[in-house]
C-alpha cells in the first residue's frame, strides 16, 4: 500500500494482522486493490520500490508489522489453508474441497517443500502474481540486501503503536478493530507444537527469528 497524500508505504505481510490496518488506511492510498498490480494489499517492498524513483521512494515513511514465524504459520493454517486448499505435489492450490492437510502437524511438516516449490515460482516469475504466503518475512522488507524501514512492529505490538503510528502518519486516531479472526486467533499455538514441528518452522525462518530477535521457545 502506498499513499500519495500522507507520503507512507505499507508493506502487509500475510497473516501480521494487515487487514486491520488496511481497512482504517485504505482511503489514503493510492490506486489500493486487492492482489492486484504493484500496489495491493501484499505488495513487496521491492514490487513498490520498482514504480518509483530513488529520491521518490527516499520521501515515504515505511513501515510493516512482522509476527513470530510459529504464530503467524500458525494462523496461516488455521484461517486459511485447513479450510481451503490442498496438497498436490508439492503444490497448493485454492480449492472448494476438503484439505488433505488435516492437522496443523501436518501441515508444518509439508511446509519445507511448499517453501521450496514458493521459492521456485517466486524466482521464475519475478514475485508478480504470487501470494507468498511462505516467503521469510524479511525477504518482503529488503531492498538490495538492506532493511530501509522507519518502523517495524511486532504484532503483538501492535495495539501499544497504533496512536503513535497514526501520529506518524498524521492520521486522525480511529481505533484498530481486529478482522479475519480465524479458528485460533489467540498467540497461544506454541503448546500444540512438538519440538519436531518448531525446529523445522526456525530452520525455514532462520533469517526471520534472527533479524528480528524472536524467541526460540
Amino acid at each position: 500500500m502506498i499513499s500519495l497524500s500522507n507520503k507512507f508505504i505499507f508493506v502487509h505481510i500475510i497473516k501480521n494482522g494487515g487487514t486491520s490496518i488496511d481497512n482504517i488506511l485504505k482511503d489514503y492510498a493510492y490506486n489500493f486493490n486487492y492482489n492486484q498490480g504493484p500496489y495491493s494489499d501484499h505488495s513487496t517492498i521491492k514490487e513498490i520500490y520498482n514504480e518509483l524513483s530513488l529520491e521518490q521512494y527516499n520521501q515515504f515513511y515505511k513501515f510493516t508489522v512482522i509476527r513470530h514465524p510459529i504464530f503467524r504459520i500458525s494462523s496461516l493454517y488455521y484461517f486459511s489453508y485447513s479450510r481451503y486448499i490442498h496438497h498436490n505435489n508439492g503444490m497448493i492450490t485454492p480449492r472448494q474441497t476438503p484439505p488433505k492437510f488435516n492437522s496443523l502437524e501436518n501441515f508444518v511438516k509439508c511446509l519445507p517443500s511448499l517453501y521450496r516449490n514458493e521459492e521456485k515460482e517466486n524466482k521464475l516469475k519475478n514475485f508478480k502474481n504470487m501470494t507468498y504466503s511462505f516467503l521469510p518475512q524479511i525477504d518482503w522488507l529488503k531492498i538490495n540486501n538492506k532493511i530501509t524501514f522507519d518502523k517495524i512492529i511486532k504484532l503483538k505490538d501492535l495495539n501499544q503503536e497504533w496512536p503513535s503510528l497514526l501520529n506518524d502518519l498524521k492520521i486522525k486516531y480511529k481505533p484498530l478493530t481486529h478482522e479475519r479472526k480465524g479458528v485460533k486467533y489467540k498467540e497461544d499455538y506454541i503448546s500444540m507444537y512438538t519440538q519436531e514441528m518448531k525446529d523445522i518452522i526456525y530452520d525455514i525462518y532462520e533469517k526471520d527469528m534472527k533479524e528480528f530477535n524472536f524467541q526460540y521457545h
